[in-house]
Formats: C-alpha cells, sequence, structure tokens
C-alpha cells in the first residue's frame, strides 16, 4: 500500500513559508519511493545541497502519520539539531533526542513511541549498549556510511598487550604461525616494541576467514 500518492500536494498540506514546492530531482525521488517503499531497505543518494532533507521528513512524516515509530539518524549533535530545525519549518511534529535516557523527557519518549512525533536525534543516541529509546519502525540514516564510527565498537573487541597480557600473546603468537609474512606480528611479540615500529596492518579477507573460528575460540574460552 503506497502511503502518499503525491508528494507535491503532501507538501502543500503542510502550508510551510519556508518548503512550497519540490525541486525537479526531490519530485522524481518521491515519485519512485512508491516503487521501493514495500522493501525492507532503500537508499536514496543525490549530491550535496539536492534537498535530500526535505525528502527524508516528507517521507518520515508519511509513515508517522499511518501510525509507526519514526527516528531520523544524523552525525551528530549539530546535524540533528538542524534537522529538527527543518521539521519545525515544515511544521512536521518533532523531538529532538540527546544524550543518556534519563536526559530525555519522558513525554518526549512518550511522544516518539505513540507516534505523535518524530525522533530525531545523533546516530549514538539509537545504536548503543542502553538504547535511549525502543526500535523504530522507519529508521531514516542521514549520511548512513556515518554510521560506522557509532557501530564498531559495538561489534568489536580490543585486546591489549598490557590490559590483556597473556591472551594478547596467545592471539599474536597464533597468527604469527599461521600467517609469519606480516611483520607486524614479530613487532608486536618483541619484548620492548618500539613506539615507532611497524605501523598497524589488516590481515586480508581471505585470512581472515581462516583464523576466524580458532580467534573466535581463543577469545571466548582463554584458558583452553
Amino acid at each position: 500500500m503506497t502511503l502518499i500518492g503525491d508528494y507535491s500536494a503532501f507538501l502543500a498540506s503542510f502550508r510551510s513559508g519556508k518548503f512550497k514546492k519540490l525541486r525537479p530531482a526531490q519530485s522524481h525521488i518521491l515519485d519512485q519511493y512508491g516503487t521501493y517503499e514495500p522493501k525492507p531497505d532503500v537508499a536514496i543518494e543525490l549530491p550535496t545541497g539536492a534537498g535530500k532533507t526535505l525528502i527524508a521528513l516528507l517521507i518520515a512524516e508519511a509513515w508517522r502519520k499511518n501510525g509507526n515509530k519514526v527516528a531520523i539518524l544524523s552525525a551528530n549533535k549539530t546535524l540533528a539539531r538542524q534537522m529538527q530545525q527543518e521539521a519545525e519549518a515544515l511544521k512536521i511534529p518533532s523531538v529532538l533526542m540527546e544524550g543518556r535516557r534519563v536526559d530525555i523527557p519522558a513525554g518526549d519518549i512518550r511522544a516518539y513511541q505513540r507516534a505523535q512525533k518524530i525522533g530525531i536525534m545523533n546516530y549514538w543516541v539509537y545504536f548503543n549498549q542502553i538504547p535511549a529509546i525502543d526500535p523504530a519502525d522507519l529508521l531514516v540514516m542521514d549520511d548512513a556510511h556515518l554510521a560506522e564510527h557509532c557501530l564498531h565498537s559495538l561489534f568489536s573487541v580490543q585486546i591489549g598487550r598490557h590490559s590483556h597480557e597473556a591472551l594478547f600473546k596467545t592471539i599474536v603468537s597464533e597468527v604469527q604461525e599461521r600467517f609469519p609474512e606480516y611483520s607486524v606480528l614479530s613487532d608486536a611479540l618483541a619484548p620492548s616494541p618500539s613506539a615507532s615500529g611497524t605501523p598497524p596492518e589488516l590481515l586480508s579477507f581471505i585470512d581472515q576467514d581462516a583464523i576466524a573460528d580458532r580467534l573466535r575460540d581463543l577469545v571466548e574460552h582463554p584458558q583452553r
């Protein structure tokens, strides 16, 4: 089911003093969006300044009006605040969420949960070990590639030479035995590694796949 058949008319219904009509590129994207609307993931790419913000807000409001929880994520607080200002200019009900859950007014959280307002925040508010809000029915990610900065810590582990000395040596020794061509491993096992030694080096995807199960076992069962 298409939520909005005519986004130009939808925009006009807000009677916004700032956003009065769609640009050709915006109109084209929104016309095409109806075709992709049922898909779980949709990416929209436009040059800087082409008007992605308005597209995001119109799609978000269409979903909210249909009773869905909607969250718009930006790269940082400044961009989130700018997005919220644009929502206000368009007269779309929204709430800016910043900080920890205890920092966000309960009324704002309820308004988001009940699909009364769109939640606007940066990536760190939505993606963290103790999420501030429940998952959205529609998640709009502005500059989606920037989500990597907050997501990588949730899917990675750091094993330090000093903080996890025994496990560090075990893992480095295991990797070196299998892949001696990585010179950084020899430096890592040196008694007094130089701070200006070999720079960090990534394992190739093929090598990562070959040793992934063994590394997982070492991390999960370090005493074996």
